[in-house]
C-alpha cells in the first residue's frame, strides 16, 4: 500500500524528485526493492504515509546536493542497499552504455 502511495498519486513524492532532477536533464529511477525499504521504514516509525516524505528526503540530500556540481552524471538509481545503509545508488554518467547479460 505505501509504495502505491509513493508512486501513484498525481503529485507522488517520487514523481517530484523525478521532476527536480530533470531540470539538471538527469533521469531518477528507483527500483521496487529501494520502494520496499522505504515502505518498510515507514511501518517502522508507525506514522503510516506521513513518514514517507521525511524518509524519501533523508536520502536524496546528498545525491540533490552532488548533482549540481557534476554535469556528467546522467541518470541516478535509489537501490534497496543504499536506503538500508549497504551500499549506494546506481550512477550512470553521460553517454556511458547500461551493460547487457546476453
Amino acid at each position: 500500500m505505501l509504495v502505491k502511495i509513493l508512486k501513484e498519486p498525481k503529485n507522488a513524492i517520487l514523481k517530484q524528485y523525478q521532476k527536480l532532477l530533470a531540470l539538471d536533464e538527469v533521469k531518477l529511477d528507483f527500483d521496487d526493492g529501494a520502494l520496499e525499504a522505504i515502505a518498510e521504514k515507514a511501518m517502522k516509525k508507525d506514522t503510516g504515509a506521513r513518514a514517507l516524505r521525511a524518509i524519501i528526503e533523508e536520502f536524496m540530500l546528498d545525491i540533490m546536493y552532488e548533482i549540481p556540481k557534476d554535469d556528467s552524471i546522467g541518470q541516478v538509481t535509489i537501490t534497496r542497499e543504499y536506503i538500508e545503509g549497504t551500499g549506494g545508488p546506481i550512477i550512470q554518467l553521460r553517454g556511458q552504455e547500461v551493460p547487457r547479460l546476453e
